[in-house]
């Protein structure tokens, strides 16, 4: 008898996890709160269309889901394309995608924007993360780059994404948007190039879901992951449809989530995930 898996969230982690486990031969079954699959990677219909929830991009050194695609012969659907940015300072908007548009950014001094495009350049290029999980962006950002360029330039975006957590966000996240951005720059001259799938990120999870469910994958949707707890051969997914049994479970939902299902069975381990903020 095959090893059986449950997996909870059919976002993308949930749904590629089940096309792996399917593809080595594990009986699966997804279990989806929602009607439909994707999570934050989901489309809604707008208009006689289809749209993304969320905004998404591929990044030229995003290489697992770059194979991915190819694995599952998405590779030509994948459209490439010019992403100029901007930021907003005092009213203005300036064109902020390639190292002309920094060295014209008036708003800080000829030494700031230098400072600034030395550091981002370094970050671009350097792999050695794990000493910046040690200290916040801010430290990173007033110590590499200066009181003022953080004023102008990265407190409002931090502020703006992470609100009351700004300054505590760590430094190798930032970090990680710099190099994976940066591998989709070919010249500092020349803006990012993104990648999109043709009809959106939902190309991807169908794809994902029907090789899965090729493989034998079980997908159900409109389904409540409510407990998970242990059992003679494994552990027991309570859901709103009926118990389901296995030797494995994959936990790809929000860490509230995740604590709320563990919470009888491994309380110290649901502590552990409710103790984390999350966004």
């Amino acid at each position: 008898m095959r090893p059986r898996a449950v997996v909870v969230g059919g976002g993308i982690s949930g749904l590629t996890a089940a096309y792996r486990l399917a593809s080595a031969g594990w009986g699966v079954e997804v279990v989806e709160q929602r009607e439909e699959i994707g999570g934050l990677a989901r489309s809604t219909s707008l208009g006689n269309g289809r749209i993304e929830c969320y905004y998404h991009f591929i990044c030229g050194g995003d290489a697992h889901l770059l194979r991915l695609a190819d694995e599952l012969n998405l590779a030509e659907s994948l459209r490439w394309a010019p992403a100029p940015m901007g930021h907003l300072y005092n009213g203005r908007l300036y064109r902020f995608s390639t190292a002309w548009d920094l060295l014209g950014f008036k708003p800080l001094s000829i030494i700031e924007r230098l400072r600034l495009g030395l550091a981002s350049y370094k970050a671009q290029r350097s792999t050695k993360w794990r000493p910046l999980d040690a200290v916040t962006a801010k430290e990173w950002l007033l110590h590499t780059v200066g009181e003022r360029v953080y004023e102008v330039l990265w407190r409002p975006l931090l502020e703006v994404k992470f609100g009351p957590y700004a300054d505590q966000v760590t430094a190798a996240w930032l970090w990680h948007r710099l190099w994976r951005v940066g591998t989709s720059r070919r010249s500092a001259f020349r803006a990012e190039v993104m990648g999109y799938f043709s009809g959106g990120s939902e190309t991807l999870l169908g794809r994902l879901a029907d090789r899965a469910a090729c493989l034998g994958a079980g997908l159900n949707l409109g389904t409540t992951a409510l407990a998970l707890m242990p059992s003679s051969s494994g552990w027991s997914v309570e859901t709103s449809r009926g118990d389901l049994m296995a030797q494995v479970v994959i936990m790809a939902v929000p860490l509230p989530v995740a604590a709320a299902l563990t919470r009888d069975a491994l309380p110290e381990y649901a502590s552990h995930l409710g103790s984390v903020p999350y966004l």
